[in-house]
């Protein structure tokens, strides 16, 4: 009786029927579990002729699963059955191109046995299943990834509608005439089923709130409140108490509308709303109205970046209504405006066919320039750094092509006299003179700049120090060590230390623990402790440590500094006594806590 190796099956044969057989179940049992421990959906379906998908032959448990039917169940359908319509029929194309090529990845729609439409990706290749021909497909649940995709979409789009928002207040026209359109834009941005602007009223008599619906946008297929009577001078406090305090505070509302009180709830779910956010707008410290979003079909996460953006729009809006309210000829002078230009403390120039146009008397002050009339009619480029125009120029270019997101930027500039000053630029299209001409923004940052590069330098120092440097939390837990540390404990690695407690480095965790206590009731500890070394072996460090506090003398962090003074020990005269010379070996001493903001961080001898 012999057995051998096919090679080219990768299968085991024998000349034995019996062994034969058992060696075949094995491998039919190897191949099932493989198929079954799957994470994604596989599917082995019929081909026909002309290369149509028939019924089921074989499923995993991961497609039952997601599908929510059972095997049998499954074995009882075809692909047609279990994929959206519309998509089935626009695979048609896919599946001629199965047969020509043998594997297809394609992306689709399955509908589950509850109706969940769930998007996945379909890797798709011919094969014969058992003597006929089929398909097996491994579909991947792309639920994740689209949702992460939309999110961003609707977050840039978003984005996007705050600054056209934005540029419509910056308008000439009132408030009034713009915020229809306002509405319009975020309502569609925004993903919402609906969108609108409520005014605010206070009798100034009795103090009671009303709101009217004045503006709104809905989404195709949701029923408009334009024309809802109750949405007239709804009595707000009355009604809903939650989020009229809310926004008479300033604060916006984001909630599901099942979690709010029975009264708001009376309200909202009439008019089919399963979520909602409202953004206040506050005219001198006061509610004027508020712009709101409804979701009439999930229970809607709005992320931090989306209600951030709408946020600036709500900000802008009031400033608006502020401006509106206060000055009105403010919107149609444009001495008033220049006057806001002119007393700036950002730089603010206008670039016209590449030639300065227009600045402000602090574009001239940053540059170096006796007047703003020297710098006009420069070229742009003879003020930005040999260095940074190529990046200046394609940032220009990319923004005239109506990229957006290419702003702030920081850009070395070239002062009068040659100097070089640090700004901070943003940049966006304007009208001026009647033909497009870029604006810029600057403000100076050089001071910024040095100290960031003091802050570096020191950062290098501390790093490079020959004396053991090392950073801990309150618990005692290490979050920074230098590299002098590292070699005094005989680590190679920082990921070896980071996150230990500081105790474990010492021969005795006990008397470590005891000087911890110290630090943190006397703010300091100095003195003589035997450290352990990664391979065991020990030393004699000196040990400077310090509480760092904040500004409000509140407790951030531990230092401490070390010194390897073996040698010294060895040499140095007997010591006192513990007793004289306090616990430990240490010293306590009478020192002014170490401060983060107050004067020098640490006392570190370089």
């Amino acid at each position: 009786m012999t057995s051998r190796k096919c090679r080219a099956t990768d299968m085991v044969v024998s000349d034995d029927p019996a062994q034969m057989q058992a060696l075949l179940q094995e491998s039919a049992e190897q191949y099932r579990d493989f198929f079954e421990g799957l994470n994604d959906a596989a599917f082995v379906h019929e081909v026909d002729k002309e290369g149509r998908p028939g019924r089921f032959l074989e499923v995993n448990e991961a497609a039952c699963r997601r599908l929510g039917y059972t095997r049998d169940e499954l074995l009882c359908l075809t692909p047609r059955e279990i994929t959206e319509q519309a998509e089935y029929e626009r695979l048609a194309r896919w599946r001629s191109q199965l047969g020509d090529r043998g594997n297809v990845l394609i992306e689709t729609i399955h509908v589950a046995k509850d109706g969940r439409r769930i998007p996945v990706e379909g890797n798709i290749c011919r094969i014969t299943y058992r003597g006929r021909p089929a398909a097996l497909s491994v579909s991947r649940d792309l639920t994740e990834r689209k949702q992460m995709e939309q999110a961003l979409q609707r977050r840039d789009a978003l984005l996007d509608a705050a600054v056209r928002a934005s540029g419509l207040l910056l308008a000439s026209e009132p408030p009034p005439e713009v915020l229809g359109e306002i509405v319009r834009m975020l309502g569609e941005a925004s993903g919402q089923d609906r969108a609108y602007y409520f005014a605010w009223q206070t009798d100034s008599t009795t103090g009671n709130i009303t709101i009217s619906l004045r503006h709104e946008w809905v989404r195709e297929g949701i029923t408009p409140q334009q024309g809802n009577p109750l949405l007239q001078e709804l009595p707000f406090a009355r009604v809903a108490p939650y989020s009229c305090e809310r926004l008479r505070q300033g604060l916006e509302v984001c909630a599901l509308v099942r979690d709010l009180p029975a009264g708001e709830r009376e309200v909202l779910e009439p008019q089919g709303i399963v979520s909602l956010l409202l953004m206040p707008i506050m005219v001198h410290g006061v509610p004027d109205g508020f712009l709101g979003f409804d979701n009439c079909r999930t229970e809607y996460a709005w992320t931090a970046g989306e209600r951030a953006a709408l946020a600036v729009v709500a900000a802008n809006l009031s400033a608006a209504l502020v401006r509106a309210q206060t000055q009105s000829s403010l919107r149609q002078s444009e001495q008033r405006y220049r006057s806001l230009i002119e007393h700036s403390p950002d730089a603010i120039a206008i670039v016209q066919a590449d030639k300065l146009v227009f600045v402000n008397p602090a574009t001239a002050r940053i540059l170096g320039a006796q007047s703003a009339e020297e710098l006009i009619g420069l070229p742009s480029e003879q003020l930005i750094h040999p260095e940074d125009r190529p990046a200046a120029w394609d940032r220009i270019r990319r923004l005239r092509a109506g990229e957006s997101g290419l702003y702030p930027a920081q850009v070395r500039h070239l002062r009068r006299d040659g100097s070089v000053v640090w700004g901070e630029v943003s940049g966006s299209l304007v009208q001026f003179a009647g033909q497009t001409a870029v604006q810029f923004v600057v403000r100076d940052v050089t001071e910024r700049k040095k100290m960031e590069d003091a802050l570096r330098v020191k950062e290098w120092a501390i790093s490079d120090s020959i004396n053991a440097i090392a950073l801990a939390n309150l618990a005692g837990d290490l979050t920074f060590v230098n590299s002098a540390f590292l070699t005094m404990w005989g680590y190679s690695s920082h990921g070896d230390v980071l996150g230990r407690n500081a105790t474990e480095f010492w021969q005795s965790s006990d008397a470590a623990a005891d000087v911890m206590s110290a630090l943190q009731q006397q703010g300091h500890w100095r003195g003589e402790l035997p450290g352990k070394r990664r391979d065991g072996s020990h030393f004699i460090a000196e040990v400077s440590a310090s509480l760092v506090l904040d500004d409000a003398g509140r407790p951030l962090c531990l230092l401490g500094v070390f010194a390897d003074i073996t040698e010294r020990s060895h040499h140095a005269k007997p010591c006192r006594d513990d007793a004289d010379r306090g616990a430990f070996g240490g010293q306590p001493i009478d020192v002014q806590r170490t401060q983060w903001g107050r004067g020098p961080v640490f006392d570190l001898h370089l």
